[in-house]
């Protein structure tokens, strides 16, 4: 009489009983009353017209951010912008769905051949997914005190996009994390004179012209597409001809030398 296969027609009990990672990390959120999984973006934006107010660029966002947060039912936008006289650098922190929405609002703006709207183009630099803590309390946007230049995108540089981004984006986090140790009516003085308070963190204004210029950064109808189409791995074995017969499983190999 053949011996049975320790293995064979054993139920997986408790496999599906076990929680996932995300199961833990869905669950820690609910125990401190967070709804959604926390993401951070920071992109660039320009201005469509220079003769564009910095005010109507502030009340602008605030009430795009808002909007997309109520539809969505995410999580509040927080962070910061900082506006130039032709660019903006946003970094915020909501759920996944605001994101999404409001990239997909930007590339609507940019889709339009007679947008009259605030804003032109922007490039996405940096998407962190499932951040621990917001390093913001609220949204704000503070207006820099600058010239705008002469020849936009006018940036000499030796380095490559992975060293520029970094260091725009490292800049922006190292502000939210000045400013989240501070007491809140010291956060709000520290934005209100960021130019005063913390200089060395603010980014070149013909850095980001040249950054925007890159067509090897992503805008925002790019990345969607990117973040929406489905992923295909293609293994080496797809490139063999003739085909490669699969293996047979180990468990029926196995088997056979059981009944042996």
């Amino acid at each position: 009489m053949a011996a049975e296969s320790p293995r064979a027609d054993r139920p997986l009990s408790g496999y599906d009983s076990r929680a996932s990672l995300l199961d833990c990390i869905e669950e820690s959120h609910r125990s401190v009353g967070k709804k959604h999984l926390l993401h951070r973006l920071v992109f660039l934006s320009r201005v469509a017209d220079t003769n564009t107010k910095k005010e109507d660029v502030r009340e602008y966002f605030d009430k795009l951010y808002k909007s997309i947060a109520t539809q969505k039912a995410g999580e509040n936008v927080t962070g910061l912008m900082l506006i130039y006289p032709l660019h903006m650098v946003n970094i915020i922190e909501t759920s996944n769905d605001v994101i999404i929405g409001l990239l997909r609002h930007l590339a609507e703006q940019e889709s339009e051949s007679t947008s009259g709207g605030i804003i032109s183009h922007s490039k996405v630099l940096l998407v962190s997914v499932n951040v621990p803590y917001r390093l913001f309390a609220m949204w704000s946007a503070r207006n820099l005190n600058m010239v705008a230049p002469r020849v936009e995108g006018d940036y000499e540089t030796t380095q490559g996009l992975e060293e520029l981004i970094p260091e725009v984006t490292s800049n922006m986090l190292k502000i939210g994390h000045k400013i989240c140790k501070m007491a809140k009516l010291a956060q709000n003085k520290t934005i209100e004179a960021i130019q005063e308070k913390l200089p060395e963190f603010i980014v070149s204004q013909d850095l980001i012209g040249y950054l925007l210029q890159q067509e090897d950064l992503l805008g925002p109808a790019e990345y969607l597409h990117r973040y929406l189409s489905p992923f295909h791995l293609k293994l080496d074995a797809d490139f063999v001809w003739p085909a490669i017969k699969p293996l047979r499983p180990a468990v029926a190999s196995v088997n056979s030398q059981f009944k042996k």
